[in-house]
């Protein structure tokens, strides 16, 4: 997709799909596994055999079911092909130009919302920023 592309007209996205939170059974093709619902629970069917059931309405069973906006963004650092500019670009920078937010959103400007992430070295969440206000810090 890059080289058709490039970041100036990419964006980065997670693959959080509400696996869990689904009314029909569904098949994830690429992590080869099968999500039942039950009720309160999910059956998670493996392709090798294996399988568990989880509780839907307990956070903490389910939460690493999906990739989260940060993993999504590693998986791209992982690659080592773009610049730290470039993913802001995809991750920020454009996905509010395409929502219609970038007049408060999407970059470091006078007047618009003061809404950072910081990072490690090892692109760890160390803290968030959300409308000039610390909401996390490690």
């Amino acid at each position: 997709m890059y080289k058709l592309k490039g970041a100036d007209k990419m964006l980065l996205t997670t693959d959080a799909v509400g696996l869990s939170r689904g009314e029909k059974e569904f098949y994830h093709y690429i992590r080869k596994v099968k999500f039942i619902p039950e009720r309160e629970n999910i059956r998670i069917m493996y392709d090798d055999g294996w399988e568990e059931v989880r509780s839907r309405t307990d956070y903490e069973s389910i939460k690493d079911l999906e990739l989260g906006f940060l993993g999504s963004v590693k998986n791209i650092l992982k690659r080592k092909k773009y610049s730290l500019e470039e993913i802001v670009k995809m991750s920020s920078y454009n996905a509010s130009k395409y929502i219609g937010i970038y007049d408060r959103k999407g970059s470091i400007e006078i007047g618009k919302d003061v809404d950072i992430v910081v990072l490690d070295e090892n692109y760890d969440l160390e803290c968030t920023v959300c409308r000039g206000k610390i909401e996390f810090k490690k």
